[in-house]
């Protein structure tokens, strides 16, 4: 999970000191992770960095006692109905969105309160369509638009 582990690249980038995540908040640099992705990200550090996982999560808890992290959860079936349109079969299957990414994604379009989705998955960021479909959706509810932006331009940007 990115901007936790202290070798991250994100990590400089927001400089996550130990005092600098109030000030982070206050300046309006919060994120909200989906439970998913949590969940991916828990089993992936436990997996590929068993020998930092206690601290690795115990900087997570104290980013959310902070308020840097917040917890995304489904709060509605839309989510689940988007993330299977998003992994449906296409011709290449080269092309798919994984359904991890795709339930992430879901999770996304479905919220209210999320206004950005910020990702590494190129497939997703190139679905111009998906995109569309899930703006034209959120409009039907009146919800804002919500923006794919990917993870590199944010750590180029900084």
């Amino acid at each position: 999970m990115l901007l936790l582990d202290k070798d991250d690249m994100l990590r400089g980038q927001f400089d996550l000191k130990k005092k600098s995540a109030i000030a982070l908040v206050r300046k309006g640099h919060t994120f909200a992770i989906p439970m998913p992705a949590v969940g991916e990200s828990i089993v992936m550090i436990k997996t590929k960095r068993p020998d930092s996982f206690m601290d690795i999560m115990s900087e997570f808890n104290r980013l959310l006692d902070k308020g840097f992290f917040t917890i995304s959860y489904i709060r509605s079936a839309e989510a689940y109905g988007w993330a299977k349109a998003l992994c449906s079969e296409v011709q290449d299957s080269r092309d798919n969105i994984s359904p991890m990414d795709a339930l992430i994604a879901g999770a996304a379009i479905a919220d209210a309160g999320c206004d950005t989705l910020y990702t590494f998955d190129t497939k997703l960021l190139m679905d111009l369509k998906a995109i569309d479909d899930a703006n034209e959706w959120r409009r039907e509810r009146h919800m804002q638009d919500l923006q794919i932006k990917n993870l590199m331009d944010v750590i180029s940007s900084r």
